[in-house]
């Protein structure tokens, strides 16, 4: 890129897949927001580190865990297959408890579980801009100067800079690294991303509108493996 960023530019980065969002706060750095598998060159093999995380298992109330939704008993696989003695059931169960496990190798919920994994925690972080691009390639994109008037830019960096440290929520569809950048420059949380794939999925029907954008962007926005 040719042109140098001014205070308060948004910067576009391209994954390949997807594009990824930050915003310029002076002396080669960004703010942006950083789910876990957001890094440079993410691009399509970010899909597999979205299925294929982490995950804590835990011992908790069933009334904290449902909240308000349904639940039934629903012992699926019985008329398949034996069920192993409730005693080392429990035993294994228990022995678990607290340990970090491959998401993967027990998330075989369909598409219910990959809405969950799409809508988790992001870091906003502080980095150089080289490093957070990497070897892809990026641009200044001040996409919606032309819709809204950008805030002072005083009043950007100052909200920007606030935010460095926390955890915010994150979904690909509501709150993902472009609205975060749109918010704090327009006081308008948009992501052009998520509006082209709804748009396009419309015409091919209801039933691939989850699929399609799912598709889209499972690749994307999604956990930043460096550095957390």
């Amino acid at each position: 890129m040719d042109k140098k960023p001014q205070l308060g530019d948004l910067i576009e980065i391209f994954r390949g897949t997807y594009q990824h969002w930050g915003i310029y706060v002076g002396d080669g750095y960004i703010i942006h927001l950083a789910p876990p598998s957001e890094y440079a060159q993410a691009g399509a093999y970010s899909t597999m580190s979205v299925l294929c995380d982490m995950a804590l298992v835990k011992r908790e109330l069933l009334k904290v865990v449902a909240g308000d939704d349904d639940y039934v008993i629903n012992n699926l696989l019985d008329d398949k297959y034996k069920p192993r003695p409730v005693h080392d059931i429990l035993q294994e169960a228990k022995s678990l408890v607290g340990k970090k496990l491959k998401y993967s190798e027990y998330a075989q919920a369909g598409a219910y579980s990959t809405m969950s994994v799409l809508c988790d925690m992001a870091l906003v972080k502080r980095e150089l801009l080289k490093v957070v691009a990497g070897d892809d390639d990026y641009v200044i994109n001040n996409l919606l100067d032309d819709k809204y008037k950008p805030r002072p830019v005083h009043d950007i960096l100052q909200e920007a800079k606030s935010l460095v440290g926390k955890k915010l929520k994150y979904c690909v569809f509501r709150v993902n690294c472009e609205h975060f950048v749109t918010n704090l420059r327009y006081r308008k949380a948009e992501s052009r991303q998520v509006k082209k794939a709804g748009d396009l999925a419309i015409g091919v029907g209801v039933a691939t509108l989850g699929v399609f954008i799912v598709g889209a962007f499972i690749s994307s926005l999604v956990k930043e493996k460096r550095n957390q």
